[in-house]
Formats: C-alpha cells, sequence, structure tokens
C-alpha cells in the first residue's frame, strides 16, 4: 500500500517542478549577480573595522599576540578580550 502511496507522489512531483524555480543560474545570471555583490571599488569610503585582541602568550622568546586571529600588536594599553574601531 505504501510502495502505491509513494509511487503516486513521485508521479506528480514532476507536475510541482514547475513551481519550485531553477538550482542552478545561467551564465549571465552568475555575472549579473556577481556584479550586484561586488565590493565597492573606491578605497576611501571603507567602513570602520572592529578590531578584538585575542589574547597572549608568554614564551622563553618573548610574548606573542593574536588581533582578529593573527598575530599582530595591539595598540599599547589593551588587554586581552578588549575591542576598538580602527
Amino acid at each position: 500500500m505504501w510502495v502505491s502511496y509513494l509511487l503516486c507522489c513521485l508521479i506528480a512531483l514532476p507536475a510541482h517542478a514547475g513551481q519550485w524555480g531553477r538550482l542552478f543560474y545561467s551564465e549571465q545570471e552568475r555575472q549579473e549577480g556577481v556584479s550586484h555583490h561586488a565590493p565597492p571599488s573606491d578605497p576611501v569610503q571603507k567602513p570602520a573595522q572592529l578590531q578584538r585582541f585575542d589574547g597572549e602568550l608568554q614564551t622563553p622568546r618573548g610574548k606573542v599576540r593574536w588581533v582578529n586571529g593573527q598575530t599582530a600588536q595591539p595598540p599599547a594599553g589593551k588587554k586581552p578580550g578588549d575591542v576598538w574601531q580602527e
């Protein structure tokens, strides 16, 4: 009984497939989408970026500090966990 129900559903599936839309975009649609989502070309209007001092590690060779997941020197006076705008 359930097998016949499943077969009926599978037969009816292509009839509703047009309502779902397309899964993939054409080449032209992809290019248009890329142009709509391109970053601004004017570097002057760069939005303010938040920086986070993730932490530091004391080693025999000195301290290693991380800012935004990369080794970097935070500004003077910042403590691990501090966030600031650059």
